[in-house]
């Protein structure tokens, strides 16, 4: 484990690194909202300009490509977070759910990166009868086809029983995996787990947590509002399935996300959400073996917990619940008009934002052509003027 001494060069920083699917963008999303009213509570939230911690995650972790980004785009941006966190006094809170696949060697040039504070990690979590659907959903928005049986017997079987889990869905929701990995950027004492509420609890009882984590002070008074819903249903996700397979690789990032995941899926897809999609029941001795495991481990370890282990007890499917596959095709096929309806009115819409931004270019165009004239007759008057003044000048 690389360790740091407390206190030097600035307050104490709170690393969040996920899990992916947790409530972290909304706890992100509360964080820059409320940077500013923070601040004046002693807690920084560094904000430069849109995605700052996306960018400094994709930075650390190298994937570029990936994401449609190039390093001379954004490289820089973890250091200048570093520096922010260096020159601060109080709490300074970073981090983006990118983090939670974060490998060793990442983890350690995160430690380097951030010797002299007080460094701290925070891990959100929730119990895998949720997230594992939830995950198939995020790795369908991210361009991907395979259906929810297909999914789980290529990313999340494989190393069920394996220490080392190499797929993608393990590198991020194996939670004692991350946990151990950021093990090496700090000690157990300075390990934070922050168990997501149960169904039907407080929804915001999430950022009451994870605030008690980062030592958010009790005064500080975000404004919560109510949590957005970007969960899709079963058909819903059906039909992204067979969008993302009639794209064919035609739309890549860095539009895909913004387009087809943000605006698409998340915006037009998700108000209109069917059966949701749930871990079949079959799986409940399975994922409550491995959630033993995982508790059996933090509590062991002595890592500090926000909420109650309990609550990481999974949530199933009733028996008798069809899986997520289980769509007919009429309910895909009931989608298809509301979705086209929904972007023709898009459509309609940026349509009119062009013609207005085309409006306001001409009057521009206008105004800088008056302008040049008034400023080329500015220049002659003052040449007719000087040879005035010579004539005059002359005549006497």
């Amino acid at each position: 484990m690389v360790d740091v001494a407390a206190g030097v060069g600035g307050g104490p920083v709170f690393l969040h690194v996920g899990l992916p699917k947790t409530g972290t963008t909304f706890l992100q999303r509360l964080l820059r909202e409320n940077h500013e009213l923070l601040a004046g509570h002693g807690v920084q939230y560094p904000v430069r300009g849109p995605g700052t911690m996306f960018q400094a995650a994709v930075e650390l972790r190298g994937s570029y490509e990936y994401w449609g980004l190039t390093p001379e785009r954004i490289d820089g941006t973890w250091q200048w977070l570093c520096d922010q966190a260096r020159g601060f006094e109080g709490v300074t809170i970073l981090g983006h759910e990118l983090l939670a696949a974060a490998t060793r060697p990442q983890v350690r040039r995160v430690a380097a990166d951030l010797a002299g504070a007080e460094l701290h990690v925070v891990v959100t979590a929730r119990d895998l009868g949720r997230q594992i659907p939830a995950w198939w959903q995020e790795w369908v928005k991210d361009h991907h086809t395979s259906g929810f049986a297909e999914t789980m017997d290529r990313q999340v079987l494989p190393g069920w029983d394996v220490e080392t889990k190499k797929s993608a869905f393990w590198r991020s929701q194996d939670l004692v995996g991350v946990l151990d990995r950021w093990r090496e950027a700090v000690p157990a004492s300075r390990l934070h787990v922050v168990v997501a509420p149960p169904p039907g609890a407080d929804a915001q009882e999430l950022w009451r947590r994870f605030a008690e984590a980062v030592r958010i002070p009790a005064g500080a008074d975000v404004g919560l509002g109510p949590r957005s819903n970007e969960s899709l249903g079963v058909a819903e996700v059906a039909l992204l399935r067979a969008t993302n397979a009639a794209l064919d690789g035609r739309l890549v990032q860095p539009h895909y996300g913004p387009v087809v995941k943000h605006w698409f899926a998340e915006s037009v897809l998700s108000p209109r959400s069917s059966r949701r999609p749930m871990l079949p029941a079959d799986w409940q001795g399975r994922v409550e073996e491995m959630t033993a495991r995982w508790t059996s481990w933090i509590a062991e370890t002595g890592v500090q917990v926000h909420g109650s282990l309990d609550e990481l007890r999974p949530t199933v499917a009733g028996v008798g619940v069809p899986d997520p596959d289980a769509v007919a095709d009429e309910d895909i096929a009931a989608l298809a008009p509301r979705v086209v309806a929904d972007l023709l009115v898009e459509v309609a819409r940026l349509r009119e934002e062009g013609n207005e931004a085309r409006r306001e270019l001409a009057v521009a165009e206008q105004q800088v052509r008056a302008s040049r004239l008034w400023l080329r007759g500015r220049r002659v008057l003052g040449v007719v003027r000087r040879r005035m003044a010579a004539l005059g000048h002359s005549s006497q």
